[in-house]
């Protein structure tokens, strides 16, 4: 895993707004606005964000990959989210506005 956070690290932005599964947010947490992913996530609007990091291997702490996938399967319709990363479990979301 440590290398796929590796990997990610220069794609996230240290000015965006982050959604973040917990025991990643350490390695970002100089960010403007970070919160991490919790049972209320999946009534979160995830538009507040610009990114999304995700990891759906180790859901971390309070989430569930049943949670994980319903935050996905919600960028995913919505139609206004790029999967920009897919390795080691990481997936790294960024909201179209941003390109």
């Amino acid at each position: 895993m440590m290398a796929a956070v590796r990997a990610v690290a220069p794609m996230v932005d240290p000015q965006a707004d982050l959604l973040i599964s917990n025991h990643l947010a350490p390695h970002f947490s100089h960010r403007p606005v970070i919160e991490i992913v919790g049972p209320d996530a999946a009534n979160l609007d995830v538009d507040r964000y610009r990114q999304v990091l995700l990891d759906h291997r180790h859901p971390g702490w309070n989430a569930t990959p049943e949670l994980l996938a319903a935050i996905r399967t919600r960028l995913m319709r919505s139609g206004q989210w790029s999967l920009r990363f897919d390795q080691g479990g990481l997936w790294l979301w960024e909201h179209r506005s941003a390109d």
